[in-house]
């Protein structure tokens, strides 16, 4: 058996991605991050920022910050009208990773940058992490975490009363 030609590959390695990728993403009956949500994750993102920046884990070459902020600007066009604006910052840190912690802000390391072996890569992962940002996953992990924060409070304080320790 041969080897697939190098295009059919790549775009089966897309699909694969995409497929491991989306059962993270299922989609929600709950509105993108507004009001309040908003303004904690901006708050939260700026506080990363600042730390980020303090600690030196930035990349700061101007002419890989411009090229990612290229292409997150052909990206932000096609996002929803009234969606915080895209902000991208390059971390110092060689694992391939990507996150966000929501009103746009979306943190890329230097090693998936070095790990991508094109621009539609980039943009993918890229897109994927403003999805985020865009269907309120920020806020719902928030939400998520708070309920189980009382959840586990209150258990124990019932097992507590029926343990009749105060």
């Amino acid at each position: 058996m041969t080897a697939a030609p190098r295009p059919v590959r790549a775009a089966l390695a897309a699909l694969l991605a995409l497929g491991l990728a989306l059962p993270g993403c299922a989609p929600t009956s709950e509105a993108p991050s507004t009001g309040a949500a908003l303004r904690a994750e901006r708050d939260q993102s700026r506080g990363l920022l600042e730390r980020l920046r303090a600690e030196d884990r930035l990349v700061t070459d101007r002419a890989l910050n411009r090229y990612v902020d290229e292409i997150s600007a052909r990206l932000e066009r096609r996002r929803p009208p009234g969606a915080p604006r895209l902000r991208t910052f390059i971390v110092k840190d060689a694992a391939v990773n990507a996150f966000t912690t929501g009103a746009g802000y979306v943190f890329l390391t230097a090693g998936l940058i070095g790990a991508m072996e094109n621009e539609a890569q980039f943009a993918f992962v890229t897109a994927h992490e403003i999805a985020h940002v865009d269907l309120g996953h920020v806020a719902q992990g928030a939400r998520a975490r708070q309920g189980a924060e009382l959840g586990a409070a209150l258990g124990a304080a019932v097992g507590g009363a029926l343990l009749g320790v105060s």
